[in-house]
Parts: structure tokens; C-alpha cells; sequence
């Protein structure tokens, strides 16, 4: 019947004091809808360098230069492949029988060991991203520097300063390239 007067009305064979009689429209419920969107941290970035700010952010190291040093530093050290052997060989922990491993390239005997118990600990593979990445805040190195980078505003040079200190790397690389594209990145 509702269909049919409006029908009608459309046509223009009602009048207009006929048309008003017309029901109101029922009320649309207003149903919130929440859409979960990821928050983009770093224009162009992969998804492991977005899940490596999101711990930081987490962590309380939310200065951009800050996790700008830490990104370039992890890429300098591992392109960011968490089972990559001193030199550029994907292999398994237990394979890479020297020189460095991982994302930051655990060297020395105590740290290459501490991820292997870490990873073990926690039922976990030394070669995952993951345990890697929550590894790092277990080390002595990053506890002794993590203030510096959980403190906002400080220069470029001493969040470098505290990268050095906790990570005691050899070779410079292209870290600083790195550092500075992430700075432009990250959002």
C-alpha cells in the first residue's frame, strides 16, 4: 500500500495536502562501526620496519631520530633479515659459526648465546623476526642506553652516540644514509 501512494504521489495525482499525509520515513539506527586501520608509522616502509616502531612507540621510544638510529642501524647491520650470518649468508642459527647474527648482528660469545637461551626460553627459534626483536630489550647493552633513547628531544649525534654504545659496531656503512631516510619516512 506504501509503495502504491508513493507510486501515486510521483505521478502527481495526489495533491499536495494528500502527499503530506504520508508516513515519515522511519528513523535509519545509527550503529557505530568501529574499522580497526593499522597505523602507518613509516611511508614506505615493510612491514618488519613498521612492526619494529610499533614496539619502540611501545616501549616509550617515540622520538623520531631516536627510531630513525635504531631502524638504520638494524638495516645497516641485517637488511633487516633476521637470519642472515656476518656477510650476507641466510643460514640457520647454528650454522653461522662466525662473525655476527641476526638483525643486529649478535658477535660475541655472551650475546650470540643470550639470543639462542632467549629464543629457547621463550619456545622460540633464534631465526624469528619476533624473537629477535624482543631479545633486544633483554640484552645488558640495550637496558645501559634505553634511557637515552626513551628521552625525546636530544640531538641526532646523541642517540648515534647511545647506537655505538649498545650496539659497538665496526664498520660506520651507510647507517647515516639509512638514519636519514627513515627520518623522512617516518611519520
Amino acid at each position: 500500500m506504501y509503495l502504491r501512494i508513493l507510486a501515486v504521489a510521483a505521478a502527481g495525482l495526489l495533491s499536495s495536502s494528500a502527499s503530506s499525509k504520508l508516513p515519515e520515513p522511519l528513523p535509519v539506527p545509527q550503529v557505530p562501526v568501529q574499522i580497526d586501520v593499522p597505523q602507518l608509522l613509516c611511508l614506505g616502509c615493510t612491514p618488519r620496519e613498521n612492526r619494529a616502531l610499533e614496539v619502540l612507540n611501545d616501549r616509550g621510544v617515540t622520538d623520531r631520530r631516536a627510531q630513525a638510529v635504531i631502524l638504520g642501524t638494524i638495516k645497516q647491520e641485517s637488511k633487516w633479515q633476521p637470519a642472515v650470518c656476518e656477510g650476507g649468508a641466510i643460514t640457520s642459527y647454528r650454522k653461522c659459526t662466525r662473525g655476527g647474527y641476526g638483525l643486529i648482528q649478535w658477535t660475541s660469545v655472551h650475546r650470540y648465546n643470550g639470543l639462542g637461551h632467549f629464543a629457547h626460553s621463550t619456545g622460540s627459534t633464534p631465526e624469528n623476526f619476533d624473537t629477535q626483536l624482543n631479545y633486544i630489550f633483554k640484552e645488558r647493552e640495550w637496558k645501559a642506553v634505553e634511557p637515552v633513547f626513551r628521552t625525546a628531544g636530544l640531538s641526532l649525534h646523541q642517540y648515534e652516540n647511545a647506537e655505538y654504545r649498545w650496539i659497538g659496531w665496526g664498520i660506520r656503512g651507510h647507517r647515516d644514509t639509512y638514519t636519514q631516510d627513515y627520518l623522512s619516512r617516518i611519520t
